[in-house]
């Protein structure tokens, strides 16, 4: 019976849409993110939007807003070393 009843759960999850950018410094052809949660993963073709349940949209969107953060930065210590040269 518990099985029945997280078979139905499961169905009815609600869904997310993300987009993923593509990656920029991929110089390979693959262009894929690979996010794995609780022991469940799946490859994302970059460029894309996907309909993903909301452990793995809160994944990908922390992820892509730490790149953000990362990347602005880079560039304004990028600035700075421009500015003092």
């Amino acid at each position: 019976m518990e099985e029945k009843i997280m078979a139905t759960a499961k169905k009815e999850e609600k869904t997310f849409e993300i987009f993923i950018p593509k990656d920029p410094t991929d110089k390979t052809k693959k262009q894929t993110l690979y996010v794995a949660v609780n022991g469940e993963g799946y490859y994302f073709e970059r460029g894309k939007s996907h309909k993903v349940s909301k452990p793995f949209f809160n994944i990908i969107s922390e992820s892509l807003a730490a790149q953000a953060k990362v990347d602005e930065e880079y560039e304004k210590v990028k600035d700075m070393q421009l500015a003092n040269q």
